[in-house]
């Protein structure tokens, strides 16, 4: 457009020109007002798509939370009501448990330990391999049955001599069993029980001979003033760890006293792999009749180490071995599930670390 001096202009052709500047402005401004408004309007339509697409998620996502919620709860009130079931199922089913005898009285469990060097070493090796062969042919047929779930069984036997006269009621021996699943490593639980079992203060003991660091001779008391002499030993097999105690009856380098009540049996626990965090641990204990130096303790040599002295006194052999029973067996349960308890608490401690 050819540039026009106003100067030159007269007063009508001066009128139409600055007319026409000021139309030509509002044109100008006005398309600059509809542009500003198009962007506005793009802006805003693009944050409103984003805003409706955020809401759809949000609502596909909170559907099946909501669900998930839903049939979790469910779930957990289905395992609580079968839990419940299966607690009355095994409270029945144990009211029908009828204790088997102790196992068969091998010659070995009378072993005398000798004091030869070469032939004890021999000796602790030996009494070991035999507690490992019986946990072998035993752990199939765990009195605590072959299902998975927890569980601690204890039973005293007694055995009458004389079936005429309660006066021939001896203890028969003991046994006690546990069954618990950790979740924990196979190696993480074989590691804590025995590091638990060389510092175990119920038994007192103190290390005697070191063969290496999986055959370990102990003598000691137990809590109960009984004294022990054990053979521990471990054989880790991967898939499995499996521990065993000897508890031996005669050792030439320490001989039963006049005064003492000596322990004698055997402890296997077999510890295995279920999966890489979950471990199954089965134990059982046989311990038979106490023995002083000369024969098998009395009914009342045994109960005085557990029971008042006022009823050792005045009770009957046959109510005193029966209060012996219920006081021993109450013992074991006592002493089985803090040891499972002490296991998971130091597990789980160790798991946070």
């Amino acid at each position: 457009m050819q540039h026009v001096d106003p100067l030159l202009l007269d007063t009508d052709e001066m009128k139409k020109f600055f007319e026409c500047m000021r139309l030509r402005k509002y044109r100008a401004d006005r398309k600059a007002v509809k542009q500003k408004l198009l962007q506005d309007v793009q802006r805003l339509e693009a944050e409103l798509a984003r805003l409706q697409l955020c809401s759809r998620k949000a609502k596909a996502t909170k559907v099946p939370a909501t669900a998930l919620l839903d049939h979790n709860k469910s779930l957990r009130a289905h395992v609580d009501h079968q839990g419940r079931v299966a607690r009355l199922l095994a409270a029945w089913v144990a009211s029908h448990y009828l204790p088997e005898r102790m196992p068969t009285r091998a010659g070995w469990i009378e072993s005398t330990l000798v004091a030869n060097p070469l032939t004890r070493r021999q000796g602790l090796q030996w009494l070991s391999d035999r507690v490992y062969h019986i946990a072998m042919q035993s752990v199939s047929r765990h009195p605590i049955g072959p299902s998975m779930a927890d569980g601690v069984r204890a039973h005293v036997h007694l055995q009458d001599e004389n079936s005429d006269d309660d006066d021939g009621l001896q203890i028969g021996g003991s046994e006690a069993h546990i069954q618990h699943t950790f979740f924990a490593n196979v190696q993480d639980v074989a590691n804590v029980i025995w590091s638990w079992d060389q510092c175990n203060c119920a038994y007192g003991s103190e290390v005697t001979e070191v063969v290496d660091n999986t055959l370990v001779y102990y003598r000691g008391n137990t809590f109960s003033g009984v004294s022990l002499r054990r053979v521990n030993r471990m054989y880790n097999e991967g898939h499995r760890v499996v521990f065993t105690q000897a508890l031996v009856a005669e050792d030439e380098c320490y001989a039963v006293a006049d005064d003492e009540l000596r322990i004698h049996g055997f402890v296997w626990n077999v510890i295995e792999r279920v999966t890489d965090s979950v471990t199954r641990v089965r134990l059982s204990r046989y311990h038979a009749p106490p023995k002083t130096k000369h024969r098998l303790a009395s009914v009342e040599e045994v109960a005085k180490l557990y029971m008042r002295p006022t009823d050792c006194d005045t009770l009957s052999r046959l109510v005193l071995a029966q209060r012996l029973r219920e006081t021993v067996e109450n013992m074991y349960n006592h002493v089985s599930n803090d040891f499972v308890r002490s296991m998971a608490k130091i597990l789980d401690e160790q798991g946070q670390v």
